[in-house]
């Protein structure tokens, strides 16, 4: 199993209901956070444009399990890890830690598959692609698997 990728951020209180704990939804953009800083880490653009076709990532599956309530301050450790690689997706796995006085504490964990696509810049539907050689070069190492 490939080492996962490491973020840290703290819970900002707008991220929070009135009792200080963190609404559910705010797990999704964290792990969202986790992968564009992975790729950033990496040089690959989470969107990028030639002029004529604009390209991104957009998730295509999210799912979540909640262990442990997350607090305003409280600060995250985001695990991410590239489970699998195919021909046109990626599939990440998050787990977020609380980090604090002791053994961090597990929180949440969830999964995301985001594909690569193409949409020309005049307008027109989104079409997936294969990952390029220069993506599949820079993710392959971290991947636990890759089906090509």
């Amino acid at each position: 199993m490939a080492e996962p990728f490491i973020y840290h951020r703290r819970v900002d209180f707008f991220e929070t209901d009135m009792a200080g704990i963190a609404h559910f939804s705010n797990f999704f953009r964290w792990m969202e956070a986790a992968e564009a800083a992975l790729l950033r880490h990496l040089g690959i653009p989470m969107t990028d444009s030639d002029g004529m076709t604009d390209y991104g990532w957009p998730r295509v599956r999210a799912s979540a399990e909640y262990h442990d309530a997350i607090r305003f301050g409280d600060e995250l450790e985001l695990r991410l890890w590239v489970r699998a690689i195919k021909v046109k997706a990626v599939e990440y796995e998050v787990k977020a830690y609380v980090m604090g006085e002791g053994e961090p504490r597990h929180a949440a964990s969830g999964k995301m598959t985001t594909v690569y696509v193409c949409k020309p810049t005049t307008g027109g539907p989104m079409k997936s692609l294969a990952l390029t050689p220069a993506i599949l070069d820079k993710l392959a190492p971290l991947a636990d698997d890759v089906i090509s």
